[in-house]
C-alpha cells in the first residue's frame, strides 16, 4: 500500500522533518536510520496513514502511534520489539501489519479491534500461543506465524471468514486444532514442525496447496482425498509408509513431493496410477 501511495503524498523521512508541518505527514519512511527508540511525537501526526521503521534498534511502539485514527500500515520488521500495545485495538484503519523478526512472546487479545485488518505478519518471533481472539478479525486474508514457539494452535482461526493464506512453518505444533474446517483457506503450510497425525481434513473445500513436509506423519487421513480443489500436496521428509487409498478424488492435482519418505513401492506405484497424469509427482 505504501509502495501505491508514495506517487500520491509527499514521503518524510524524519520525524524532526515532519514536525515542521505535523498535518501534512502522511507517510513517514523511517527505514533502517538506526533508530533505537521512535519518538512520542509521532502522535502529532494525526493523518499519517503509512509507516516503515524496519530494519533499525526498536524495542517498543510508543502509546501515542495508537492513537493516530488514519493509520492503515505499520512496517516494523527486523526490529527489538518485544511487546505489542493493548491499545493496537484502537486502529480500526489498519490493513498491514509487519512485526516479523522481532522478539515478541506474546500478542494482545485487543488485536481484534482491528476491524479492517488484512494482512497480519508475527513470523520469527518468540511467539508460545496465538490468542483465540484472532479468530474475531473478520477481515484478515493473510497469517504468517513462521518461526516462533507454537505448540498449537487455537479453534478460532477456523472462524475466520476472509483467511486465505495461513502459515506456520518452522514451530514445534504437535497439533493444528481446526484450522482444518476453515472453507474459505486456499493455502496452509505447516512444514518443519512436530505433527504426528492430522484431523479430518474434508472442511477445507477451498484448499489448493497443503504443505505438511518436515513432519512425524506416519499416515495421510483418509479425508484428504476430499480435498477436490488441491493442486499441490507436499508430504517430503515424513516417515509416511503408506498413502490414502482414494487418491484419485485428488483431480486437481498438479504437484505431488513425497521426497524422502518411507513409502514401498507399491505404494508408489500406486500413486502414480492413480493421481493425474499430468501431475509433478516426485519420490526421490
Amino acid at each position: 500500500m505504501l509502495e501505491l501511495e508514495s506517487g500520491k503524498h509527499k514521503i518524510f523521512h524524519s520525524v524532526a522533518e515532519g514536525l515542521v508541518e505535523p498535518e501534512a505527514v502522511i507517510i513517514l519512511n523511517l527505514r533502517q536510520t538506526e533508530l533505537k527508540a521512535l519518538p512520542e511525537e509521532v502522535s502529532q501526526f494525526k493523518n499519517l496513514r503509512f509507516i516503515n521503521v524496519m530494519k533499525n534498534g526498536i524495542s517498543g511502539l510508543p502509546e501515542g502511534l495508537f492513537d493516530l485514527p488514519e493509520l492503515r500500515e505499520i512496517n516494523a520488521r527486523e526490529n527489538k520489539i518485544d511487546r505489542l500495545s493493548s491499545k493496537c485495538g484502537q486502529l480500526k484503519k489498519m490493513v498491514f501489519l509487519d512485526l516479523s523478526k522481532n522478539a515478541l512472546t506474546s500478542l494482545p487479545p485487543q488485536l481484534k479491534g482491528m476491524e479492517k485488518l488484512e494482512m497480519l505478519n508475527v513470523s520469527e518471533n518468540k511467539l508460545t500461543n496465538l490468542p483465540r481472539q484472532t479468530g474475531k478479525m473478520k477481515s484478515l486474508r493473510t497469517l504468517n506465524v513462521d518461526k516462533n514457539k507454537l505448540e498449537t494452535l487455537p479453534n478460532s482461526l477456523s472462524k475466520i471468514k476472509q483467511l486465505e493464506h495461513f502459515s506456520a512453518a518452522y514451530n514445534q505444533l504437535t497439533s493444528i486444532g481446526t484450522i482444518a474446517k476453515n472453507k474459505h483457506v486456499v493455502s496452509i503450510n505447516l512444514q518443519n514442525n512436530a505433527l504426528s497425525n492430522l484431523p479430518n481434513l474434508s472442511g477445507t473445500g477451498s484448499l489448493k496447496s497443503l504443505l505438511l513436509g518436515f513432519n512425524q506423519l506416519t499416515a495421510l487421513p483418509e479425508s484428504i482425498c476430499a480435498l477436490t480443489q488441491l493442486e499441490t500436496l507436499v508430504v517430503s521428509f515424513n516417515p509416511l509408509t503408506s498413502l490414502p487409498q482414494n487418491l484419485d478424488k485428488l483431480t486437481n492435482l498438479k504437484s505431488f513431493i513425497a521426497v524422502g519418505t518411507k513409502l514401498p513401492e507399491s505404494e508408489i506405484a500406486r500413486a502414480r496410477k492413480l493421481l493425474p497424469a499430468d501431475c509433478d509427482m516426485r519420490f526421490e
